[in-house]
């Protein structure tokens, strides 16, 4: 999310003691919920819309005429933006990031990692390990640093592909496998 969102201007509120927003320019937010499940009535500059959380709880909030209004889980963190397949979209904390949105059999799909706090900060070379379907046609692929901890790369989706991607990252001798759930990409 903070990466798809980089050049927007930051707006803060506080509509109740227990419950903050963050809102990046008019693309996105995060609502921290430290309380109980509540119901929002907020300004807010993004769109008019139904946006459904990304994160894990569910929930899905209504913007009309510079409001955003919605019931919120309580002690859950909400981030909102519009699906578009041109925005990045984290899972696992922004550890890993893909694009499109909903990447196909046969097509091309780029892929994020950041190794900041992770066991291969610092490492000087990164190799994404990749199959699809439950680790089928399992793949190496050298990934391209960005500098501070960042790693890219570019795969075709193999066009036996029917569900997803399954991928963890190695520089060789360690691994990143997400705490042996590895990563897993749907379409």
């Amino acid at each position: 999310f903070h990466n798809a969102m980089v050049g927007e201007n930051e707006y803060l509120r506080w509509p109740r003691n227990e419950t903050m927003i963050i809102e990046r320019g008019t693309k996105g937010m995060v609502i921290v919920n430290v309380g109980g499940d509540t119901y929002i009535d907020s300004p807010t500059n993004l769109a008019n819309g139904s946006y459904t959380n990304k994160a894990s709880a569910n929930c899905s909030l209504n913007v009309s005429n510079g409001r955003i209004t919605g019931n919120i889980p309580g002690g859950k963190v909400i981030v909102l933006y519009e699906a578009d397949d041109d925005i990045d979209l984290p899972i696992d904390n922004e550890t890993v990031k893909y694009s499109p949105a909903k990447p196909k059999a046969g097509e091309s799909i780029s892929i994020t990692y950041n190794s900041s706090a992770r066991v291969l900060q610092g490492s000087s070379k990164v190799t994404v390990h990749w199959g699809y379907d439950g680790w089928k046609g399992v793949t190496d692929t050298a990934m391209t640093s960005k500098g501070n901890n960042i790693w890219e790369v570019t795969l075709t989706v193999p066009s036996a592909a029917s569900s997803k991607l399954d991928l963890v990252f190695t520089n060789g001798s360690q691994w990143d496998n997400n705490n042996n759930q590895d990563w897993s990409i749907s379409f």
